[in-house]
């Protein structure tokens, strides 16, 4: 096999490959559809989520994509690094996506069928169409935003403020603590890498045991 097939099996395959996700469980995306009548595209931030060699993205109900769409979803991902950018696909809906793709990693072209039903919201199977654009072609070197690290590194820098909540109000502590436990239990649920999970377990939990 050439190095240019292997080169197009890569480019075809990104998205799935582990070595994309390197044990991210969520990555950080923005989906822009396309709505009748509109000049431009309607673009949201989606968590990305790979579950059984499958590609999902979570819809609730109450949103906008939610409340448009009928089981069926024809859009284009975009995958970044810059936070910024989920900011301004949450706040500024209508993005120049020419812009929004000089500024990202991967962009694909997807179809998206509804997967499961839920309360609140409903899972789809994304099915990647093409990739418009993959920089740099090595998916290890990719940049992304993989919610398990940010949670990680959240936790570490509260893991820093402990000895403050000790000397704080009861009150205080109690709000410390919540948001302390979310970010080491979510890390952990979120991330399928075992060293992650391994110095998760080493960090310190008083006083919120």
């Amino acid at each position: 096999m050439s190095s240019t097939d292997i080169a197009s099996i890569v480019r075809l395959m990104v998205l799935e490959d582990p070595r994309f996700w390197q044990g991210c469980r969520v990555i950080e995306s923005i989906l822009c559809i396309k709505i009748s009548g509109a000049l431009q595209s309607y673009c949201s931030p989606l968590g990305l989520r790979r579950e059984g060699g499958m590609l999902l993205i979570r819809i609730y109900h109450d949103g906008f994509i939610g409340n448009i769409i009928g089981g069926k979803i024809s859009g284009v991902i975009y995958i970044c690094r810059d936070p910024l950018l989920i900011y301004e696909s949450l706040y500024n809906h209508d993005l120049d996506e020419g812009s929004l793709a000089e500024l990202c990693s991967v962009v694909a072209e997807i179809h998206a069928n509804i997967y499961r039903y839920g309360r609140d919201y409903d899972e789809y199977i994304v099915n990647v169409l093409s990739y418009l654009k993959i920089e740099p072609r090595d998916p290890r070197l990719i940049a992304r935003i993989c919610r398990s690290e940010n949670l990680f590194v959240e936790a570490l820098i509260h893991s820093t403020r402990r000895h403050l909540a000790l000397r704080s109000t009861s009150k205080y502590i109690e709000e410390f603590c919540l948001e302390y436990r979310y970010f080491i239990e979510n890390a952990e649920r979120l991330t399928d890498r075992g060293e992650i999970r391994r110095a998760l377990a080493q960090i310190p939990r008083e006083p919120c045991v």
